[in-house]
């Protein structure tokens, strides 16, 4: 082997001004390479615009196909679900609005947190009734939308009696000056 390799070595080396490249080839190679360059970015931009045209056409037809297969969901109530729980769901809804109202007139009075804390029971009420929606354990669900029912009203009970007692205390300190 050592035999051929040096045979290899001794022919490379008493040919090595043929492998080497002339100064004239050299000045040459870089034109070529950009006359090839320029050919190939021509034939690119003939398929670009078709390219764009064929992506927003399936585009279009994914976007319609999915639209058409998963129509909008409709709003769902629990008496959708459970029938029996019809009347608990508007006894709390019922109840809750009313409170809110009586709210929504007292808001100054009221700390920014506990309205966010509401709000995040409105959210978790909205994720529970797609869930509900898409067939989660219905009655697991249920439970817990009444549960967050309950919590709500309960809450709403408690900031609705801070404001009246702190009403009645203030009525009672202007009552004590005046006389």
């Amino acid at each position: 082997m050592n035999q051929e390799h040096d045979s290899l070595k001794n022919l490379v080396n008493q040919h090595r001004e043929e492998f080497e490249p002339t100064p004239s080839d050299l000045d040459q190679l870089w034109p070529d390479i950009a006359d090839r360059l320029d050919e190939v970015e021509g034939k690119k931009t003939n398929r670009v615009p078709w390219m764009r045209v064929a992506a927003a056409v399936l585009l279009l037809i994914a976007a319609g196909l999915s639209w058409y297969q998963y129509p909008q969901a409709e709003e769902i109530s629990l008496g959708d679900v459970a029938p029996e729980l019809v009347e608990s769901q508007q006894y709390y809804g019922q109840l809750i609005s009313q409170q809110m109202e009586i709210l929504q007139m007292e808001k100054s009075k009221v700390d920014p947190d506990v309205l966010a804390d509401l709000a995040m029971i409105d959210e978790d009420l909205k994720v529970l009734m797609q869930d509900l929606r898409d067939g989660a354990d219905s009655e697991e669900v249920v439970m817990a939308i009444i549960q967050l029912y309950r919590t709500k009203l309960a809450m709403l009970t408690d900031i609705l009696n801070e404001i009246q007692d702190e009403e009645q205390l203030n009525e009672s300190d202007d009552e004590t000056i005046s006389i």
